[in-house]
């Protein structure tokens, strides 16, 4: 029998924080490669989460092709201190993070490599700093959060129906009366995507399997970090955000942006994928077979081939 508190499982899982937080008011910050290649910084997933599934899984990779990756766990997240009165959980303070991890290793201009959430930092930065950044490479990246929340919950409805979970259905309902703006509307579509499995690729190769398991025996303290997500829910009501007319100016603007999702990613149906590809042009967005939101685990030959193919070009 399916448990009740299975949602509440789900969410510690998602908010996880690294090892070894540190106690100052520096961003956790770790530099890959000869710091004369071209620089990739690549930005995490969340509000809430960090870069260790990333750094321990690829960056050395793409590191030996040739480029200088720098990791960084955003203000508040994994390794990064908590209470920073540096940074506040806003977008402004997000810019200001990034800036500091290029000031701290001297960028003058980079490839932004970003997963998920990150992607909006990266959009609002290069609006900023577009002499900054060279190219941006998007990973699993939501352009409309009401679409994509949606799409969720459009998904979540299919798989509970399929497993007759009444509960899961009352559940959705629940949440389709929520504020679309707020932190419980996000945090329980998060909530159930997770335990739908939207994240999860749908045939977890030995591959795959090595690195999660991998990741998972790192000693990472797991506890709910709710404060960043909730923060930028209140501070900037990001289930609203809808990006589309930004990315459009920076690609208008001639920044290249590029796509790289995975075909199993249940955040995304056809309809948006179809509005991405619309963005940045169908020859810049990458789908990658037996993959969902994590790709860079799901098939990570692929994904670090497909990236340094957007790199050298």
């Amino acid at each position: 029998m399916i448990k009740k508190n299975i949602f509440c499982s789900c969410l510690s899982f998602v908010f996880s924080v690294a090892l070894f937080s540190q106690t100052n008011d520096t961003l956790y910050t770790v530099s890959y490669g000869n710091k004369t290649n071209p620089a990739v910084i690549f930005l995490h997933d969340g509000p809430g989460l960090n870069a260790v599934p990333f750094e321990y899984t690829n960056a050395k990779l793409l590191a030996a092709k040739g480029f200088y990756v720098i990791v960084y766990d955003q203000h508040g997240t994994g390794r990064s201190k908590n209470d920073s009165v540096d940074y506040a959980f806003n977008y402004d303070g997000a810019i200001k993070g990034l800036d500091t991890v290029y000031q701290k290793y001297h960028i003058k201009k980079a490839t932004l490599l970003a997963h998920g959430w990150g992607s909006t930092i990266a959009a609002y930065y290069t609006e900023k700093f577009p002499q900054k950044v060279k190219r941006v490479i998007l990973i699993s990246a939501a352009v409309d959060y009401q679409a994509m929340y949606q799409t969720i919950i459009n998904n979540c409805h299919k798989y509970y129906t399929t497993i007759s979970y009444d509960y899961g259905l009352h559940l959705l309902d629940s949440i389709q009366k929520m504020d679309s703006s707020s932190f419980d509307y996000a945090n329980n579509c998060i909530a159930n995507a997770l335990y739908a499995g939207l994240y999860t690729q749908h045939e977890r190769t030995v591959e795959a399997t090595t690195l999660y398991n991998f990741v998972g025996s790192l000693k990472i303290v797991s506890k709910p970090e709710k404060k960043p997500l909730e923060s930028f829910c209140r501070n900037e009501k990001v289930p609203l955000l809808n990006l589309t007319a930004d990315w459009q100016k920076l690609v208008k603007a001639g920044i290249p942006v590029k796509g790289v999702y995975g075909k199993d990613d249940g955040l995304f149906d056809s309809n948006s994928l179809a509005e991405i590809k619309k963005i940045f042009g169908t020859g810049n967005v990458v789908m990658i077979d037996n993959s969902s939101h994590n790709v860079f685990m799901d098939q990570q030959k692929k994904f670090i081939a497909t990236v340094v193919n957007f790199l050298v070009k």
